[in-house]
């Protein structure tokens, strides 16, 4: 016996527009290649390679409805290529980010980061770690072997 899914759709601003999107998958048509044509064009438009789309389509979909939110968080923090960073990346889509990726920005700076950005930019897979657990006590081995900014 198959269940259908049944969700309550979740809307999401897309950058700098006025209008409305939704991608979250509410009925049982989320494999029909039309939905999946659909979502591709939306994520080449975005601006993401082809190799990612075909991946992202694959074992990454999940994480899709909240791609455009995440991206004009991205923008707005001063990423300049956030699709970039998130091909680099793609774990950033599961983080929160006022909880991890702006609050991480906070503590780098704090740490004496002049731009955590292009930190990130270079090793977006430092948002992947925690700041207090991992970061930090990496950042004082260093100050306490001899290495200064």
């Amino acid at each position: 016996m198959l269940i259908e899914q049944t969700e309550l759709p979740l809307i999401i601003p897309i950058m700098n527009d006025e209008s409305f999107k939704d991608l979250r998958r509410t009925d049982n048509k989320a494999g029909t290649s039309e939905e999946m044509l659909r979502r591709s064009v939306h994520l080449t438009d975005l601006g993401f390679s082809p190799e990612f789309v075909a991946d992202f389509m694959g074992d990454k979909s999940h994480l899709e409805h909240n791609i455009d939110a995440k991206l004009s968080n991205l923008k707005i923090a001063g990423f300049e290529n956030p699709v970039a960073l998130v091909e680099k990346n793609p774990q950033i889509l599961n983080l929160s980010f006022e909880e991890n990726i702006k609050a991480k920005l906070e503590n780098l700076k704090k740490a004496g980061f002049e731009n955590p950005v292009k930190l990130v930019e270079k090793f977006p897979t430092i948002l992947n770690y925690s700041f207090e657990e991992n970061i930090k006590p990496k950042l004082v081995d260093l100050e306490n072997a001899g290495f200064s900014n």
